[in-house]
């Protein structure tokens, strides 16, 4: 389904929408990230830079690895159970940044405890200086079909922390109403 959504145009737009309401009211950089089981990795999808002079910035197709982002966590705690236990018994945990999380027993309970919490937050783990939160954005199914990541400098992040959660998890809930209501108008 993640794929049906991201291939209909008129869904992209509609999202892009969405992206630039909270990037306009966060005034940080929002992207729209899908899980990629094939190569075990995240792709950015769509990207709405942030209005701060000083932001994080990247290009649509950037990759990334899934364990050490707060979007990839988020759509790795969502993902099949079964894809789940094959990544993490597979993947080599590196460290990439000095707060990158490296240890497979305590992201094994980040992962669980993520869905009822709804988000979850990376502060460096990838990249140094840079922080972000995610929410999971779902299909008509009630799967995850695509992560909602607002990623900013560290030190921003960090201060407006909890002005931010809330703003991301509204937009992520909004975008996965307007996927079912698109999603359930098509015959």
């Amino acid at each position: 389904m993640a794929s049906d959504i991201l291939g209909n145009r008129r869904t992209q737009i509609m999202a892009r929408g969405y992206l630039e309401a909270l990037a306009r009211d966060s005034r940080e950089t929002v992207i729209l990230v899908t899980l990629n089981q094939k190569s075990r990795t995240i792709t950015y999808v769509e990207v709405v830079d942030g209005s701060q002079s000083v932001r994080f910035s990247v290009p649509v197709g950037s990759v990334r690895p899934i364990y050490s982002t707060a979007a990839g966590r988020v759509l790795l705690a969502f993902a099949p159970k079964e894809f789940r236990d094959g990544y993490l018994k597979a993947e080599k945990l590196r460290q990439l940044t000095p707060d990158t999380p490296t240890d497979l027993k305590a992201l094994r309970k980040r992962l669980e405890e993520l869905p009822a919490k709804g988000y979850d937050i990376s502060l460096g783990d990838t990249v140094e200086d840079v922080g972000g939160l995610s929410a999971p954005i779902r299909d008509p199914d009630g799967n995850v079909a695509v992560a909602l990541l607002l990623t900013g400098p560290l030190s921003r992040i960090k201060r407006d922390l909890q002005r931010l959660i809330p703003m991301v998890q509204d937009t992520a809930a909004k975008l996965s109403g307007e996927y079912t209501q698109t999603y359930r108008a098509i015959p």
